[in-house]
């Protein structure tokens, strides 16, 4: 109980293939793409589709995003759970761009939000839907598997936009900025 199970990685994964039209990935427009990203933590399955849009001097747009998650087969609060995985998406979004703490003489440069700039609402996608699988699991967490697998679905939109590998975070670090 609580281990890894393979059904369940794939339940999730074939969710967001469907939401997200994977299969004709391939007729988006030039310097648009689609990744995808999965992650088992907490007992919880989650995974992700985004969509981003590259134009001049790196300048990304997270035009929508995709989200299947297999949290058990108890939520009591769905729309909050809904935006849980919304809010984590976005935080997400935050730490692939700008947020980094960097150390000078053993202290913290970056004193307040203006030198650790979180993600805008301008930056945000238009859409992150986000489907939970009905399953007879038991509750698993939902909060802490939500974030991590937003940045390699972005990473690999990107990659598959342009063809760069980016594997380092903040994206900041290798010209990239939000359009």
């Amino acid at each position: 109980a609580g281990g890894f199970n393979a059904a369940r990685a794939r339940g999730v994964l074939e969710a967001v293939r469907d939401m997200s039209d994977w299969n004709n990935r391939g007729r988006v427009p030039a310097g648009t793409g689609k990744g995808v990203a999965f992650q088992f933590a907490h007992a919880g399955y989650v995974a992700y589709v985004a969509e981003v849009t590259v134009g001049a001097n790196k300048r990304i747009t997270v035009t929508r995003a995709w989200c299947a998650v297999d949290v058990g087969r108890q939520i009591i609060n769905p729309l909050h759970s809904t935006n849980l995985v919304q809010g984590a998406f976005i935080e997400a979004m935050s730490h692939m761009m700008a947020w980094q703490i960097t150390i000078e003489n053993g202290r913290v440069v970056q004193k307040n939000f203006n030198a650790y700039q979180p993600t805008r609402m301008n930056h945000v996608p238009a859409s992150i839907e986000v489907k939970f699988l009905q399953t007879d699991f038991d509750p698993t967490g939902l909060g802490e598997p939500a974030l991590p697998p937003a940045i390699p679905a972005i990473a690999n939109a990107l990659f598959a936009a342009t063809g760069a590998r980016i594997r380092t975070v903040p994206f900041g670090d290798e010209g990239y900025a939000w359009s």
